[in-house]
């Protein structure tokens, strides 16, 4: 979960209420990024990747 200030939790969720965790972890942003490339997300560096790709053919645009 990525709170609107930032902030960013691992929400655990048991077989009690499905609307109310269980346990919250609080992560950090490096903590974030590893979790989301444990779950076969993108990672950081291909994010990043694909934000200088797009900057690139933007600046291509204007010139």
């Amino acid at each position: 979960m990525v709170f609107d200030d930032g902030r960013r939790a691992l929400m655990i969720y048991d077989g009690g209420d499905a609307d109310v965790p269980s346990h919250v972890v609080d992560l950090d942003g490096d903590e974030a990024d590893w979790v989301a490339e444990l779950l076969h997300s993108r990672s950081l560096a291909d994010r990043l990747s694909a934000v200088e790709r797009r900057l690139a053919q933007l600046i291509g645009r204007r010139s």
